[in-house]
């Protein structure tokens, strides 16, 4: 096979041939196979600026890549069980305890956690004040459930219904991810809720692929490590929330 290519390529280096073969393999790989299926625990602004950057990743590396929506801790178990590829985005503490998944060093989308209350809001509020309060928040969410002790926490089935919590006064506050909680209350053009200016936690999240992609993984850690770089990430992130937040203003002014 070599030879062959010898034949059409005589001046290029033999390490240079090797690396051109192995991404030949790959891509005819790729071609062939089905799309990986990712879970995502979420529909989320969150969830969908990770898959902005991964849907661009996957793209330059050659990969077809299919997001599947499962609920949170059942997306996480399934991926590493290996019933599905991978992972969307998770913390780095999360996925150190799920042993048959490797995490791609490059973070994919940011978990800002911030506090809302009704009537008017501090600047800051600290940890051990929302611990001695009843703080309502995205059942499942492990970043929160290890944030605060599960006797200040309210479970709700998503972060709208954790803001219903709040303003029918079954929570002293509702905690949750920025951008979705921004943006929910700015398009169902919720009054009387305030946001804590500073968030109580700002978490990188890792795109993670079942072990079994080990070669991909690293294929595609390096792509992420080249968007990194030359700065299309940011303005990755940037774009899409910009575009996030002009739907919910859109939202906001249809009629009701």
């Amino acid at each position: 096979m070599i030879r062959l290519i010898r034949r059409f390529t005589p001046s290029l280096p033999l390490h240079a041939l090797l690396a051109w073969l192995a991404q030949l393999s790959l891509a005819l790989h790729c071609v062939g196979a089905s799309a990986l299926t990712i879970g995502s625990p979420d529909n989320s602004e969150v969830a969908q600026m990770a898959q902005a950057v991964l849907r661009q990743a996957y793209a330059k590396a050659g990969i077809a890549f299919r997001p599947t929506s499962l609920p949170l801790r059942r997306s996480l178990q399934m991926a590493d069980r290996g019933e599905t590829d991978g992972e969307m985005m998770r913390s780095a503490g999360t996925l150190q305890t799920m042993p048959q998944l490797i995490r791609i060093d490059v973070p994919v989308a940011r978990l800002v956690l911030t506090v809302y209350r009704r009537g008017e809001c501090p600047r800051s509020t600290s940890v051990a004040e929302l611990s001695q309060q009843r703080v309502a928040y995205f059942r499942g969410t492990l970043l929160i459930e290890r944030l605060l002790p599960a006797g200040a926490l309210i479970p709700a089935d998503d972060t709208w219904d954790a803001l219903r919590r709040l303003q029918a006064g079954m929570a002293d506050a509702a905690i949750g991810a920025e951008l979705e909680t921004d943006t929910l209350l700015a398009s169902n053009g919720v009054r009387g809720i305030c946001k804590v200016t500073e968030p109580v936690s700002d978490a990188p999240l890792y795109h993670a692929l079942h072990e079994r992609h080990a070669a991909l993984a690293a294929r595609l850690e390096q792509v992420l490590k080249e968007m990194q770089a030359s700065g299309e990430l940011v303005r990755i992130w940037a774009a899409e929330e910009k575009r996030l937040r002009d739907e919910a203003a859109r939202r906001a002014r249809l009629p009701r």
